[in-house]
């Protein structure tokens, strides 16, 4: 019977909890931290915290290719750092022009959809069109006039360009360079694999993960504005994020740690939005909560999301002030909206998505018969 089970669809319990290898993980965390952080103070010191979300974008290419070697993880952060700005520059181009609330959803959509097929096709990890979603839509919410483009591009490059550098130095480093080779060779060899990657053709596959991802996204993002929500774009996240995971089970996983994740990490907001927190204190605790979330991220993003919650909404606040109970209000209905869609959409597919990967197993597509 071809009908999938129960076990085959839904994740363990004890799944939820589960820790993954920490693998290095505290490089990882002080480098991103790094590359985050000092364009974020340098912004501050200008007195110019609002370009904030601008540079925090660009600067986050320094989590692709987290434990590579040298030449391969410049080249895949080279590739997502351009795509950042990019998205990042077309994002303040929606808001600057004053397209209407569904424009932005739409078009968050297809650059959901574009970033999901060229994340695939170059072997981009990690995988998806999160990032790039996040970083059109955030900036596509932001108010912006025509100059503000300029701003937002250069922003973007020039923190891309620094946590590239950053990042680069750091793996000339000999302890690094060392426990990025036996990360890769545990791994059976991440620097062939990239090469390989890069030139893989798409496969149907990935254009429906691709189109899931948009659809997902849209969806969401339109539910959120019907109901009147102030920042849609949170719907859109919390749709895309599960559909990059791999086996349905796994989707549903990164689903519930979604939900989970959220309300505990908006316990941990509201907290810090109550403080009487100056433009230092801001980012002092926005380098602190982003330590933590890359410390967790590769190894349970349930507990993860606890830290990056309150990171992604102190970086709102910091470019412009929230109103915190309807931020979180708002973040919590928005996460529910994204997760119900995404959920059903994946149990809607589950038997098509399952049927395309058998297929794409099968050398030259020719089913076994008998």
């Amino acid at each position: 019977m071809n009908t999938p089970t129960h076990t085959a669809v839904v994740p363990h319990p004890r799944e939820f909890l589960r820790l993954g290898p920490h693998d290095g993980a505290h490089r990882v965390a002080l480098r991103v931290t790094a590359a985050v952080i000092v364009p974020l103070a340098l912004l501050c010191a200008m007195g110019r915290p609002e370009w904030g979300p601008y540079a925090v974008f660009g600067s986050m290419l320094s989590t692709f290719g987290r434990s590579m070697l040298r030449r391969p993880r410049l080249l895949m952060q080279a590739e997502a750092g351009a795509a950042l700005v990019t998205v990042v520059t077309l994002g303040t181009s929606v808001s600057a022009l004053g397209a209407p609330p569904w424009i932005a959803v739409l078009a968050a959509s297809v650059v959901a959809i574009a970033t999901s097929l060229l994340s695939d096709a170059r072997g981009w990890k990690p995988g998806g069109p999160l990032f790039f979603v996040f970083g059109f839509t955030v900036t596509a919410w932001i108010p912006a006039t025509p100059a503000s483009i300029a701003i937002a591009a250069t922003c973007a490059a020039g923190s891309a360009l620094y946590a590239l550098t950053i990042g680069y130095a750091g793996l000339a480093l000999p302890h690094v360079r060392r426990h990025a080779r036996s990360l890769n060779l545990r791994g059976g060899g991440s620097t062939r694999a990239l090469s390989h990657t890069c030139n893989m053709r798409l496969t149907p596959s990935m254009i429906l993960r691709a189109l899931l991802c948009g659809t997902a996204s849209a969806i969401a993002g339109l539910i959120s504005l019907g109901l009147g929500l102030g920042f849609s774009y949170w719907a859109m996240i919390a749709a895309i994020v599960p559909v990059v995971s791999g086996a349905t089970a796994t989707q549903l996983l990164r689903a519930g740690h979604r939900i989970l994740g959220t309300l505990l990490g908006l316990i941990l907001t509201g907290a810090l939005l109550l403080l009487p927190l100056n433009l230092v204190g801001l980012v002092v605790v926005i380098g602190v909560v982003q330590v933590g979330a890359e410390l967790l991220v590769a190894r349970n993003y349930g507990l993860a999301l606890i830290f990056i919650t309150p990171l992604a909404l102190l970086m709102m606040h910091l470019a412009r002030p929230l109103p915190v109970a309807d931020a979180l209000c708002n973040r919590a209905v928005d996460t529910v909206v994204g997760v119900a869609v995404v959920t059903l959409l994946l149990l809607a597919t589950h038997k098509l998505r399952s049927g395309v990967e058998r297929m794409e197993m099968v050398p030259n597509g020719i089913t076994r018969l008998g």
